[in-house]
C-alpha cells in the first residue's frame, strides 16, 4: 500500500501537469483519484497564496463521476475552487453519465460557463433543463454538423457556427475524429 509513497520522475512543480488516471488497477482507483484530487487541492491552495489562478482540466470527467468518493471531492473543488482562485473545467462526451450523477448535475448547475455541442435526443432535455435552454436553442446541438453549438454564460446563451474547411491546419491539428487520418 505504499504505491503513492515513493519519489516521483514526474517534476510535480511545473506550470503544467498531466495526471493520467485511465490505467489505475480498480483495487486502488479510490485510492488513486484522492490522491491526484488533494494534489490538486493542495496546489490551488498554494497557488492563490502566490497570486495565482490555476486552471483545472478533468477529461473524460464521467469516469471520476462513477467513484462516490472523487464525485464528492471533484464537487467540492467546483464548489470552493473559486476561493481558491481555480478554472475547473469539465470535459465529457458522457453528459449522460453527469446527468444521471447528483454529484453531476450539482456541478453543472454550478457552471457559468457551458459548451455545449451535439448531443443525443434522450440527453437533451435534461441538459436543456439546467442550462435554461429554449427548444428554439436545442436545434444548435440536436444532430449538428461539428462546429456547431451553444456557449452559455450566466444566463446568456449564444448559438454558433464554426465551421472550418479540412484542408485549413487548425482542422487538421484540432480534429479529433478517429475516422479521419491521424496526425503526424
Amino acid at each position: 500500500m505504499d504505491i503513492f509513497a515513493k519519489k516521483t520522475n514526474i517534476e510535480i512543480k511545473n506550470r503544467f501537469i498531466s495526471f493520467d488516471i485511465s490505467d489505475l488497477p480498480r483495487s486502488i482507483q479510490t485510492t488513486g483519484y484522492l490522491v491526484v484530487l488533494e494534489h490538486i487541492m493542495n496546489r490551488l491552495k498554494r497557488n492563490k497564496n502566490l497570486g495565482k489562478h490555476t486552471w483545472i482540466f478533468i477529461d473524460e470527467f464521467h469516469i471520476l463521476l462513477a467513484n462516490q468518493y472523487s464525485a464528492d471531492y471533484i464537487a467540492k473543488i467546483y464548489k470552493t475552487g473559486r476561493k481558491e482562485n481555480a478554472i475547473p473545467t469539465i470535459i465529457t462526451q458522457n453528459i449522460a453519465d453527469v446527468i444521471k450523477n447528483e454529484q453531476g448535475c450539482k456541478i453543472l448547475s454550478n457552471s457559468e460557463f457551458a459548451m455545449i455541442l451535439k448531443q443525443k435526443p434522450l440527453d437533451l432535455p435534461a441538459i436543456c433543463k439546467i442550462f435554461d435552454i429554449s427548444d428554439e436553442e436545442s436545434k444548435y446541438v440536436i444532430d449538428s454538423p461539428a462546429g456547431q453549438g451553444i456557449i452559455v454564460y450566466g444566463e446568456d446563451k449564444v448559438a454558433f457556427r464554426n465551421q472550418i474547411a479540412k484542408e485549413f491546419y487548425i482542422y487538421q491539428i484540432n480534429q479529433t475524429s478517429n475516422m479521419q487520418i491521424s496526425r503526424s
